[in-house]
């Protein structure tokens, strides 16, 4: 994948709001949007792990359908991400509704998530 001038712009503007630890919560939302529009991707989030649980909710989300995606909580183990952070590896998918990790999850899910 060949990176434009825009593209290189987001990634410096990006590095600046990491550089200047200013608001998380607000440098997460620029990462996950940036993040998909770079890709070319439907949408992105970024969750975190509840250290005691070991379940993860969606601190950030970019796409359609973001909204809804924040009073979910992913089981550990669960799904593509519940995946990712109980084996701690990382994995790409090209299509998550037909991932085996996915398959039984992504049916419990509401609006497809």
């Amino acid at each position: 994948m060949a990176l434009d001038i825009n593209d290189l712009k987001a990634i410096l503007d990006i590095n600046s709001k990491i550089n200047s630890i200013g608001d998380v919560k607000a440098i997460l939302n620029d990462i996950s949007h940036y993040s998909a529009v770079l890709l070319s991707a439907e949408g992105a989030s970024i969750l975190l792990v509840d250290q005691q649980t070991g379940n993860l909710t969606f601190e950030v989300a970019y796409g359609e359908n973001a909204e809804a995606l924040y009073d979910m909580v992913v089981p550990k183990g669960k799904g593509i991400a519940g995946y990712v952070a109980d084996k701690k590896v990382s994995v790409i998918v090209n299509d998550t509704q037909n991932d085996e990790k996915n398959r039984n999850f992504h049916a419990n899910l509401k609006d497809g998530y």
